[in-house]
C-alpha cells in the first residue's frame, strides 16, 4: 500500500494489478495488465526493448508514490510507472532481455529523487527518474557494488543517504553514500558465501560506522520530557522496544454496529453462489495437519513414492488425478520425490496415523520423527527458466457440500541455489466433465474461478479456497519461471466445526444436514419486519455479543461466500469480548456457554491449538486427538479408508479426556 500527498490510497494486489481510491474511499478504480509480459510463447510478448505501454504484470510485489505523484510498482516482470491520475502507464523491463529476469521486489527513493529497486536476479538498481539513467550494484562476480548476494528482497534509504539492502542468503548490507560506492555486509561475516570475499569486502563496518554508546552527560529532549512527566526513560540502543497493546474488547456501540452490518448481508441461494472462492492463507499451522486438514479427504503427495497416500475420512469418495502440463518434452511426467523419509521439522507434514505407525513398526522412523518431506514435482528443473511450464495440475471430483480446499507447500530447499526462485501462480478452473480427470487439454479455455500465489513459503503455508460441491475442478500450480514447481499436500474439509465421522455418526449427520437446510429455507422466508426485529440493537454488551455471534453463524446459511471471506473480521472482536467476559463470570453454566462461543471463534480464525483446548474443556475429543490415537492393525491396507478407521476407533475406544494421547506414544 502507499498513500499520496492528496490522500489517494494505492493498493497493489497479490495477482490482480492495482487499485486506488480518493477520500472518502467509497469508490475504487482498478487497472490490470491484459496478460503477463513474461515473453514466452504462451503469454503476451515481452518488452524486448526498455519501455512499452501498459502494466508489465498483475503480480504486484511493492508500491511507492513519489513526491510528484508518480506511482511506481514492482512486479515479477518489471517495473510499472504510472501518472498521478492513474490513467497513463508505462512498463520498464530494462535489466535483461529475458523478461522474467526483470523480477523486482522492494522500492525506496533517495533525497535526489533516485529510485532504488531490489531485484531477484540483478542485484540492486538505482534509476534516475529524470534522465532514465540506471546504475547497478551486484554481488562479487557481477558488475561492481559488492553486494553479498544478487537476490535483494528489500531496500531502504536512511535520512543520512545511506542505502540498506536486505539480501536472500547474504544478510544485510549498507552503502555509505559519504565513504564510498560499495556495499558492506552488516554484522558477523560468518554467513558470507565461501569464495566470495575479494579484498575483505564482507568485513564488518569500521568502528566509525558502529552505533555509538548513548551519552549520559546530556539527556535528550525526549528523556527530559519523560523524566518530567514521570514515565520511564528508555535507552533505544539496549531496551526492548515497546509493542502496541492488544486490541480492546468491543464496546456496546461497536457490537451493535457490527450487528447492523450483518443485517445488510443479502440472501444468495446456494445454486447462485460461486463454485470456488479464494480465502485467507494459513501461515500458522505449518506441518501440524492431523485433525485440522484432510478430515474429509487428504492427499499426502508422494509420501509413499511412487504413490501418494490418501486418508479419505469423509463418507463419500473423492476422485483426483495429478499430472504435469502439456508444455513438456515427450514422455516426461509428474515426479514424486521423498526428500526426508523421517524428520521432526515442524514445517514438514505429519504422516497420516496408520501410515506413521506402520513405519514405526518397520523401523523406518520413530515416534519422535513423525513427519516426512515429500512432494510432487513438475520436473521444471530440467527446463530453461525462460520456458513456460510444465506446471503441476490436479483435478478433483468434489462431492456435494461446502468445503475448504487447502494446498500445502514448504520450500524445504529454498536456501539452496535456484530453489529460492519459487513464486507460483495458482489458478482454479472448471474441469470439462466429458473428459477424463487427467485430461487437462482444455484448461486454458475454461473460465478462471479463483487465483492466488505461492511465494516466500519457507515457513510453510496453506493456500485456501472455499469450494461448493458437487463439482469437478482443476487446480494449476504454475511454475511462473521458477526453478521447478512443487506441492506437498492437497486437503479437503467440510466447513463444519464438528464434521462426520469425528463428532457424528452418518445417520445423525444426515439429520443435521436436513435441519440445516430447513433453517436456511426458514431464514429465506422471513418477512422484512421479522428480519429487522432480529437485528435490533442490543441493550447490553452481553446481549449484543450473543446476538452478533448467533447472526454471524446464520450468515453461513444465507450467504456462505460472504461468511467465509468476511466472517473472520467479526469472529475476532466477538472472541475478544468473550474472553474478557470469561474473566468476570463466576463458575457455572454461563462459563460453559462463553467457552463454547470462544471455541467456535478459535476454529473460524484458524487458531487450531486453542480450538482443541476449548473442545477438551467442554468434554469433547478433538479430531487431532482421535487421529493421533489411531494405530495400524498390521494387516489392513489403510490408504483411502479413513472413514472406516475413524468409526472403528471411536467405537472400540473410550474418548480420552486429557491430552496424553498427543504425546504420540505407541
Amino acid at each position: 500500500m502507499a498513500v499520496a500527498s492528496n490522500g489517494r490510497v494505492w493498493v497493489g494486489t497479490e495477482c490482480d494489478g492495482l487499485a486506488w481510491s480518493d477520500p472518502p474511499y467509497t469508490h475504487w478504480q482498478c487497472v490490470r495488465a491484459a496478460a503477463e509480459m513474461s515473453g514466452d510463447k504462451w503469454e503476451a510478448p515481452g518488452l524486448r526493448g526498455r519501455r512499452g505501454p501498459g502494466l508489465p504484470s498483475n503480480l504486484t510485489n511493492d508500491l511507492l508514490v513519489l513526491g510528484d505523484g508518480t506511482v511506481v510498482y514492482t512486479t515479477n516482470y518489471g517495473l510499472g510507472i504510472g501518472s498521478a491520475d492513474g490513467q497513463s502507464w508505462t512498463a520498464w523491463q530494462g535489466l535483461s532481455k529475458e523478461p522474467y529476469e526483470n523480477y523486482m521486489r522492494g522500492l525506496a527513493v533517495d533525497k535526489s529523487g533516485g529510485l532504488w529497486i531490489a531485484t531477484r536476479h540483478k542485484g540492486l538498481v538505482r534509476m534516475d527518474m529524470k534522465t532514465g539513467a540506471v546504475a547497478t550494484f551486484r554481488a562479487a562476480g557481477g558488475k561492481g557494488g559488492g553486494l553479498p548476494d544478487d537476490y535483494v528482497f528489500d531496500v531502504a534509504v536512511a535520512p543520512s543517504g545511506d542505502v540498506w539492502a536486505g539480501t536472500y542468503g547474504g544478510g544485510l548490507a549498507k552503502l555509505n553514500q559519504v565513504q564510498g560506492s560499495k556495499f558492506q555486509v552488516q554484522g558477523s561475516p560468518a554467513g558470507t558465501p565461501k569464495g566470495k570475499d575479494p579484498g575483505g569486502l564482507f568485513s564488518t563496518p569500521p568502528a566509525a560506522d558502529k552505533p555509538s554508546a548513548p551519552s549520559s552527560t546530556s539527556p535528550s529532549v525526549a528523556a527530559q520530557r519523560a523524566a518530567k512527566d514521570g514515565s520511564a526513560i528508555r535507552n533505544p540502543q539496549s531496551d526492548v522496544p515497546l509493542l502496541p497493546a492488544p486490541a480492546a474488547p468491543p464496546t456496546l456501540d461497536e457490537l451493535n454496529a457490527m450487528l447492523a452490518a450483518l443485517a445488510k448481508v443479502p440472501f444468495v441461494p446456494p445454486e447462485k453462489q460461486p463454485a470456488v472462492v479464494r480465502l485467507d492463507d494459513d501461515w500458522l499451522t505449518k506441518g501440524d495437519c492431523l485433525g485440522r486438514y484432510g478430515r474429509y479427504w487428504g492427499c499426502w503427495c508422494a509420501i509413499c513414492s511412487p504413490n501418494d497416500y490418501i486418508w479419505g475420512a469423509g463418507p463419500e469418495r473423492v476422485e483426483y488425478a495429478p499430472c504435469i502440463g502439456l508444455n513438456c518434452t515427450d514422455l516426461d511426467s509428474l515426479r514424486r520425490w521423498i526428500h526426508w523419509s523421517k524428520t521432526n521439522n515442524v514445517k514438514s507434514l505429519e504422516m497420516p496415523p496408520t501410515y506413521l505407525h506402520s513405519r514405526v513398526l518397520r523401523g523406518e522412523t520413530t515416534w519422535g520423527e513423525p513427519r516426512r518431506q515429500a512432494e510432487w514435482d513438475d520436473h521444471g528443473e530440467t527446463y530453461p527458466m525462460a520456458k513456460d511450464g510444465p506446471d503441476l495440475y490436479c483435478t478433483l471430483k468434489v462431492p456435494p457440500g461446502l468445503y475448504y480446499l487447502a494446498l500445502y507447500n514448504f520450500n524445504k530447499d529454498g536456501h539452496d541455489g535456484a530453489n529460492r526462485y519459487r513464486d507460483f501462480c495458482v489458478s482454479v478452473r472448471p474441469h470439462a466433465t466429458e473428459r477424463y480427470l487427467n485430461d487437462i487439454s482444455g484448461f486454458d479455455r475454461e473460465p478462471e474461478l479463483a487465483r492466488g500465489r505461492m511465494r516466500d513459503f519457507w515457513g510453510g503455508a496453506y493456500k485456501r479456497f472455499l469450494v461448493r460441491g458437487p463439482t469437478e475442478i482443476t487446480i494449476e500450480v504454475g511454475r511462473n519461471h521458477s526453478f521447478c514447481t512443487i506441492l506437498a499436500g492437497v486437503f479437503l474439509d467440510l466447513v463444519d466445526e464438528e464434521p462426520v465421522p469425528y463428532f457424528h455418526g452418518l445417520e445423525e449427520w444426515k439429520i443435521l444436514c436436513a435441519k440445516q437446510e430447513k433453517d436456511r429455507q426458514s431464514l429465506r422466508a422471513q418477512t422484512p419486519a421479522d428480519r429487522a426485529a432480529r437485528f435490533q440493537p442490543g441493550q447490553s454488551e452481553a446481549e449484543a455479543a450473543l446476538r452478533l455471534f448467533a447472526e454471524l453463524e446464520r450468515t453461513r446459511l444465507i450467504n456462505p461466500v460472504w461468511w467465509a471471506r468476511e466472517g473472520r473480521r467479526f469472529y475476532a472482536p466477538v472472541l475478544r469480548w468473550t474472553r474478557s467476559a470469561v474473566k468476570n463470570t463466576p463458575a457455572g453454566p454461563e462459563i460453559q456457554r462463553l467457552l463454547a462461543r470462544a471455541t467456535t471463534c478459535y476454529y473460524q480464525l484458524g487458531i487450531f491449538e486453542k480450538w482443541e483446548q476449548g473442545q477438551v474443556a467442554l468434554g469433547k475429543t478433538p479430531a487431532r486427538q482421535i487421529e493421533k490415537g489411531i494405530r495400524w492393525d498390521g494387516i489392513t491396507e489403510c490408504g483411502g479408508k479413513g472413514f472406516e478407521i475413524v468409526i472403528r476407533a471411536l467405537s472400540t475406544t473410550t474418548k480420552a479426556k486429557d491430552a496424553s494421547v498427543l504425546k504420540e506414544k505407541p
